[in-house]
């Protein structure tokens, strides 16, 4: 191996590294926070908070060596997309630290645990949320295309589940004040987007991996006239 070769193989493992020591921050936050609303953990919840800035910091510095190293080595093919998929990995990781954050906010102003009708509910979401994150968070690690394209199965799976518990929230809209109803729907919008951007980094792996991307997405749109023979027949 060259000199050129062995510094190129250094700078991708301190990339790993740092990715990795981000990715687990990130995760140990997100179990923290799910803790600490499950047990009204105030506590708990203000460790999580301030715990963040840290990982934002992380952050920064991850995406500083990404740069560097783009314009040290000027890589191509697969080390192009490793190094920019990890770039937007990084992203997400950072804003799943934010999600953890708002959840412990609205820990904080919920004030005690979940009532006995919501605990287990809460419990599954936050338990899957996490299972899902972790399970995208190995794949890309590993360079797992076929466990990746599992994850965003599963993270589908999850995201149709989690619909039945916000139908479960409206109809105990009377059991609960509305400050607190409203303090779990962030709650269940943030565990929520724990899982879509888990499926990013899914797919980030597999576009690292194979360089495939994610397909375009599609509509389907229902044009309406009064009569139908104008714009509906057109379209």
């Amino acid at each position: 191996m060259s000199q050129y070769e062995a510094r190129l193989e250094k700078d991708l493992a301190h990339i790993s590294e740092e990715l990795a020591a981000l990715a687990a921050a990130v995760q140990t936050g997100l179990a923290d926070a799910g803790r600490a609303l499950l047990a009204g953990d105030a506590a708990l919840a203000y460790a999580v908070i301030l715990g963040d800035h840290p990982v934002n910091r992380a952050s920064r510095e991850l995406d500083r060596i990404c740069h560097s190293f783009f314009a040290v080595h000027l890589p191509g093919a697969g080390h192009l997309r490793f190094v920019s998929a990890v770039m937007r990995v990084n992203l997400e990781l950072e804003r799943i630290g934010d999600y953890a954050v708002n959840i412990c906010r609205e820990t904080v102003q919920i004030g005690h645990p979940p009532a006995d009708a919501f605990q287990a509910r809460m419990q599954r979401m936050a338990d899957e949320a996490y299972e899902v994150l972790d399970q995208a968070v190995a794949a890309f690690a590993q360079g797992d295309a076929d466990g990746a394209q599992r994850g965003i199965v599963r993270a589908n799976q999850v995201t149709r589940g989690f619909g039945t518990v916000f139908d479960d929230l409206a109809e105990a809209e009377g059991n609960l004040r509305v400050q607190e109803l409203f303090n779990y729907l962030v709650v269940f919008n943030s565990l929520d987007r724990v899982v879509d951007q888990a499926k990013n980094i899914c797919e980030e792996a597999v576009f690292a991996v194979t360089g495939q991307t994610k397909p375009p997405k599609s509509y389907r749109i229902l044009f309406l006239d009064g009569d139908n023979s104008v714009l509906g027949p057109m379209a």
